[in-house]
């Protein structure tokens, strides 16, 4: 069953048409091993945080993309590990999207008074403030001499 990722891209500084052409490249390798790509997003060009190595290249700058894609999570690793050859690519991470939870909200929900404002809730808060009326309602013992017989301090 498909499952939902978000691949993220640093694609190394080149003219814009070779940086076309490698996601060009890539989401046609995507698509070939049974991928449906969702959305392309160019996140534009950045400082990259530290300069990092790939085929003996040292980078500093780069082109971050966004890819939303569908894929099986075998065809996921098939696909990290062209990724890890490409020489264009220098750094890849996918990360499984979960879908959010459909929440519907209707006028009557929204018109309820705030919880905190409700009956049952202000009672509650009266009965957490008041231990002596806890201690009434329950009928637990006052003294310490209650508890002195059924041996449970020490003395």
């Amino acid at each position: 069953m498909p499952t939902g990722y978000e691949l993220c891209f640093i694609i190394r500084m080149m003219p814009k048409a070779d940086l076309v052409s490698t996601i060009k490249r890539t989401a046609e390798f995507i698509m070939n091993h049974g991928g449906y790509l969702r959305k392309i997003e160019s996140l534009g060009t950045r400082k990259l945080p530290y300069r990092m190595w790939k085929t003996g290249l040292s980078h500093r700058e780069g082109n971050y993309i966004l890819m939303e894609i569908d894929s099986r999570s075998k065809s996921l690793a098939e696909m990290e590990d062209y990724f890890k050859r490409d020489v264009d690519l220098v750094r890849h991470r996918a990360i499984a999207v979960k879908e959010e939870p459909k929440f519907e909200c209707t006028l009557e929900d929204e018109m309820l008074p705030p919880p905190y404002s409700r009956e049952a809730v202000i009672y509650m808060f009266q009965q957490g403030h008041s231990p002596a009326k806890i201690i009434k309602e329950l009928k637990l013992p006052r003294s310490i001499a209650c508890y002195k017989e059924l041996g449970t301090t020490q003395d």
